[in-house]
């Protein structure tokens, strides 16, 4: 199984696919499994997109000499331990860095989703409410309810009678 350590610096090469198949497969496996190594790898997929977009630009002879020297009197810095409050923090920006790499893969497709399930949530609740709405009133002067009373053995139940249009109504039809 391959560590983080492992991973990072074969991101480039891979995001260029200059790995070989296995290797690649490896990546993409780790990759889907550890949120900091995925945050890295979209932010050079985005870095690398970039700097595809720009167009070429000449310089001069000695450029390239320059840059190695000007690399060479720059400071290495070490990497610094980070305390408990900082981990959390890179964590959480990690498991921001799925969703963000999710909204990346599906690039405009988020929204068409979110449209699309909204739409059905909205029909639904209107197909679930449409008979309440669309019941025609009933008129005042029938009457809803026909009262009586039955006698059975000296107690005298109320009993009530539904008419067709509240039944209707009371079910929703």
């Amino acid at each position: 199984m391959l560590k983080c350590e492992d991973i990072r610096p074969q991101l480039s090469a891979y995001i260029d696919r200059e790995t070989p198949l296995w290797e690649a497969q490896m990546i993409r496996w780790h990759l889907r499994r550890c949120h900091e190594c995925a945050f890295e790898y979209m932010l050079l997929t985005d870095a690398s997109e970039a700097m595809k977009s720009y167009l070429s630009v000449t310089t001069s002879d000695n450029f390239l000499d320059e840059v190695i020297t000007k690399a060479s009197i720059m400071v290495v810095y070490e990497r610094q331990e980070l305390n408990f409050l900082q981990r959390v923090i890179r964590r959480i920006e990690a498991r921001f860095a799925r969703l963000q790499y999710i909204f990346h893969v599906f690039r405009g497709k988020a929204a068409i989703y979110a449209t699309a399930l909204m739409t059905l949530v909205i029909l639904g609740y209107f197909v679930s409410v449409m008979p309440k709405i669309f019941t025609p009133p009933l008129t005042g002067a029938r009457q809803m309810f026909v009262k009586a009373e039955v006698n059975s053995s000296k107690d005298i139940i109320p009993v009530e009678f539904v008419t067709p249009e509240r039944l209707r109504y009371i079910q929703g039809r």
